[in-house]
């Protein structure tokens, strides 16, 4: 049997629906999948609608963007979420889904000014029902002719250093963790950078980090079994996704999934205290 626990949908920054992701992961067989957009818990209704009377086991989950503040380094921390409809977390994600809008705003407006003709309703319209984000920007300017594709738009405009970059608000670690453990949910440290991970793993076990994740397609399998020792060393549990986008971004859904045995730990520990 196999899982994916790293999923993201239109509701952030991904190409499917919750229920088209529900449908693929029917069609892959999957026993577990994690919907786990940005800041955004508000596909989980639908995810859930979708897989009713399957065998599909749905697990709400979000990715927050957190700053390691001393290196100003980006990190992103999964909650894996019991209480999803918890007013407390909701208002928190409402907070910087509306500093992501301003933050596009802000970029829309660099990019006029640099002579992309581009508006912010244009924008919309690739983000859909989600919170607007800088994949979406990149469609509407390749859209307009500008950019031949959406890693030219990056390259080009949107990536750190770029003229049209403007910085996201992030959650610190500890806020981060602290939220996910405000709803009875686990908190695992996503893709980890092995030497950031190496000089920070002990201080955000030591604040309440659960688990890592140690199965991902950006890993090789030496350095999958590296985190797999310092999970165990610390006492954390490992986890397992895809980070899935698109098809253009990531190649096609289910090309990259993890046996459900090999995080079966962390499973009974998520269920355990459903």
């Amino acid at each position: 049997m196999f899982s994916d626990l790293h999923l993201h949908s239109t509701y952030s920054d991904g190409l499917l629906t919750p229920s088209e992701l529900v449908n693929k992961a029917l069609e892959g067989s999957l026993q577990y999948i994690a919907l786990s957009d940005h800041d955004c818990l508000d596909g989980i209704e639908e995810a859930k609608r979708a897989a009713k009377g399957s065998s599909l086991m749905i697990i709400p989950a979000v990715e927050f963007s957190c700053v390691i503040e001393n290196v100003r380094k980006e990190i992103h921390i999964l909650g894996y979420i019991k209480e999803y409809k918890n007013k407390k977390l909701r208002s928190l994600l409402k907070y910087f889904a509306e500093a992501r809008t301003e933050r596009a705003k802000g970029i829309v407006n660099k990019l006029t000014a640099l002579g992309i003709e581009i508006d912010f309703e244009s924008v919309k319209e690739f983000a859909g029902y989600g919170t607007v984000g800088r994949p979406h920007i990149a469609r509407a300017i390749v859209k307009t002719g500008a950019v031949k594709n959406v890693w030219q738009a990056f390259e080009q405009y949107l990536s750190e250093g770029a003229p049209a970059y403007l910085p996201k608000a992030t959650f610190s670690v500890e806020a981060a963790i602290s939220a996910i453990h405000n709803t009875g949910g686990l908190a695992v440290w996503a893709h980890p950078p092995m030497e950031i991970m190496r000089n920070h793993i002990e201080y955000y076990r030591s604040v309440g980090l659960d688990g890592i994740e140690a199965f991902h397609p950006l890993l090789k399998s030496r350095d999958r079994r590296k985190v797999k020792k310092i999970a165990q060393k610390n006492g954390l549990f490992v986890t397992g996704g895809s980070d899935w986008h698109s098809i253009e971004r990531d190649g096609p859904f289910g090309s990259y999934r993890t046996k459900s045995e090999d995080i079966s730990e962390f499973l009974e520990a998520y269920f355990r205290t459903s």
